[in-house]
């Protein structure tokens, strides 16, 4: 990563530009990629955080000591905007939660909707394109 401390202003639109990246074969790609993380799990989101982030994970899942040391040492102010954001996120999605539907749409023929919570959630976020 590298750093720009007050560069000049003349500098930003270079600075801002985003990298190009070829987009032929992409989708097919990430296709693969979670094709094989959906079949290997952590194995395989260890191997790709490897080849992209040149990084060696114990685990991918986070420690409770690792959460709490972050808790820690987060800014208070950053920790407001997240709790802030957490709060208007969850209110918003409790709003959307309903109770089960049933329809019997013709004698002996049930239908219903049904929401579910997910279990869990993986979620990357790359630093480029």
């Amino acid at each position: 990563m590298q750093v720009y401390k007050y560069p000049d202003p003349k500098e930003w639109p270079s600075l801002l530009q985003r990298p190009v990246m070829e987009q032929k074969g992409l989708e097919n790609t990430v296709r693969e990629i979670l094709s094989e993380i959906k079949i290997d799990g952590d194995h395989a989101l260890e191997k790709y955080t490897r080849n992209f982030d040149k990084v060696e994970l114990e685990s991918v899942q986070v420690s409770t000591e690792e959460v709490n040391a972050a808790d820690r040492d987060l800014d208070e102010g950053l920790k407001k905007a997240i709790l802030l954001a957490y709060s208007n996120i969850k209110k918003f999605h409790a709003a959307q939660v309903t109770p089960e539907l049933k329809i019997e749409t013709m004698p002996g023929v049930l239908c219903w909707r049904k929401s579910l919570p997910i279990e869990k959630v993986g979620l990357y976020i790359p630093g480029g394109t």
